[in-house]
């Protein structure tokens, strides 16, 4: 064995007593490693047996538990070996050494690749959970929205379709800022290295959180603001109907002269109200109604007889 009293400079090692040194490295190596893989095993089994998915967190969370004390065991191997490699002379005995300390390092670094693999897998379940959610109710609101448009005739500006949107944008963001809180939990606590790809994907998923979040605030103050809108007329501008228009300029006043069963309504201009001015534009009316059709009574009262009149009742 090694001289405890030197500092392990050249010193040579028999190779009865350097297997018996690397068979004893191994055998705690063993043990611990075996150990561990017993105690995943039943706890795998008993969450299988209480209906866990092998996808689920609890799994996963396991399995890295799993991998980190293999880790562990690697190192502490590793420092052993290394020690020891370190105190002796160069030779058979030294090689040896040095290909059991290759092995583990090799060993070791599979160990790391694995948990970086279930690591990833976080944010890969992560992502697909979000998507899968915010598509649900994206999908939800939208058949909710055509079935409003069905029914009111495809008018996406009438008042309840400008509410379910500003519903669907409220809800939007409240899931946005639930899965913001996962993703900074994940960050925090996944043991990801700062700067890495793995840490630099979930701080980008919290940055484009924040930014749709603000432009759904941006789109619900826009619909709120908006006013309805009507074909080919930009917003802001209010389209002035005809009646609008004649009242709002006071150019014309509109009539209604009854008689009998019979109502008429005529728009007229501003006229003076001399008896001489009405009977001009009365002249007219009859003038420009014979000349579009000479048998109007006639057609008139056949339509009536046809009961074309719904409100007609000759009694």
């Amino acid at each position: 064995m090694l001289d405890p009293a030197t500092d392990g400079t050249n010193q040579t090692i028999d190779y009865e007593s350097l297997g018996e040194l690397l068979q004893k490295y191994s055998s705690d190596l063993n043990k611990k490693q075996s150990k561990n893989e017993t105690d995943y095993q039943v706890n795998h089994a008993r969450l299988l047996i209480s209906g866990v998915r092998e996808d689920s967190k609890q799994m996963r969370d396991l399995m890295e538990q799993y991998l980190r004390n293999n880790i562990k065991f690697f190192n502490e191997a590793i420092k052993n070996l290394q020690n020891t490699y370190d105190m002796l002379a160069d030779g058979p005995e030294k090689d040896e050494v040095g290909a059991q300390l290759d092995n583990l390092k090799q060993l070791q670094s599979q160990a790391e690749v694995d948990l970086d693999r279930v690591k990833n897998s976080k944010i890969s379940e992560l992502e697909r959970q979000m998507s899968d959610d915010l598509d649900l109710t994206q999908i939800d609101y939208d058949t909710k929205m055509y079935n409003l448009l069905a029914k009111n005739g495809g008018t996406e500006d009438a008042p309840e379709i400008v509410a379910l949107n500003q519903t669907r944008l409220s809800d939007m963001n409240s899931k946005l800022a639930g899965y913001y809180a996962k993703w900074t939990d994940l960050l925090n606590t996944g043991g990801f290295v700062q700067g890495s790809d793995e840490w630099m994907t979930i701080w980008k998923k919290m940055q484009t959180i924040g930014m749709e979040q603000s432009k759904n605030v941006a789109e619900m103050n826009k619909k709120m603001d908006r006013q309805q809108s009507t074909f080919n007329v930009p917003n802001g501008l209010k389209v002035m109907d005809y009646f609008d228009y004649m009242t709002q300029n006071n150019t014309h006043k509109s009539v209604m002269v009854g008689a009998g069963n019979v109502t008429v309504h005529v728009n007229i201009d501003n006229m003076t109200g001399d008896t001489k001015d009405v009977e001009k534009m009365t002249s007219a009316l009859e003038s420009t109604l014979k000349k579009n059709n000479s048998n109007l009574v006639t057609q008139f009262a056949s339509d009536v007889k046809a009961n074309m009149g719904s409100s007609y009742n000759p009694n």
